[in-house]
């Protein structure tokens, strides 16, 4: 056995990198380091602008809204039904 064929280094060993690409090591101010490492980390994240980030959403409550019973004339609402006209305002459900 030849005294090379033990240690030395491994495909696959080593830290993974955090980001794609090369790096570089650069002088920032300390101020600045939370701020920039702030935006690093929401670079990796996902774009959620997109069309496939949107997910159907089902509605938790359930309103009935009552309609008219009778059919009347055009601008002119029927006196018997002003009982149904006072909680029938559709813009609150809106």
């Amino acid at each position: 056995m030849d005294e090379f064929q033990h240690g030395g280094a491994r495909e696959g060993a080593g830290r993974k990198p955090v980001h794609e690409g090369p790096t570089k090591v650069i002088r920032v101010p300390e101020a600045r380091v939370l701020e920039i490492r702030q935006y690093l980390d929401q670079i990796k994240k996902p774009a959620r602008n997109d069309v496939a980030s949107i997910t159907p959403v089902e509605a938790r409550t359930h309103y009935e809204i009552p309609v008219a019973l009778q059919k009347v004339a055009a601008g002119f609402p029927s006196p018997a039904l002003f009982p149904y006209c006072s909680f029938c305002q559709c813009a609150e459900f809106f």
